[in-house]
């Protein structure tokens, strides 16, 4: 399932409107629309913890990192790890774990420990 699909999900689970939640990000209906169309493919790293909040879910599950369930304890940033962050960065710019370790000058090997959560960085 996509991002843009788990955020109209529990959207429409949440019997909330796309304006009641443009306006709980501060943004228009059409940045709303857009980001469950998909045509907001790579979603600001800024926008994930409020638009969880909003929806009252946490960035994992909106990422798909965490499919098990929408609902959860407060939504913080504290639940996910530079791994994570790593791999949607990755995966948002369609590179493969060789293209983003060129990129961000680490080995192949540390991107898989972190991604995999075998080796934590602090955020």
């Amino acid at each position: 399932m996509s991002v843009g699909k788990r955020i109209k999900d529990r959207r429409l689970e949440l019997k909330m409107s796309v304006d009641e939640l443009a306006r709980c990000l501060n943004k228009n209906r059409t940045t709303i629309y857009r980001y469950e169309k998909g045509d907001i493919e790579n979603l600001p790293i800024d926008i994930l913890e409020p638009l969880a909040k909003a929806l009252d879910t946490t960035p994992a599950y909106l990422m798909g990192w965490d499919v098990n369930t929408a609902k959860t304890e407060p939504s913080s940033f504290d639940d996910i790890t530079m791994g994570d962050i790593f791999k949607s960065l990755r995966l948002g710019n369609n590179l493969t774990i060789q293209e983003f370790a060129s990129e961000i000058g680490l080995s192949v090997s540390d991107i898989k420990k972190y991604e995999t959560g075998e080796t934590q960085i602090p955020v």
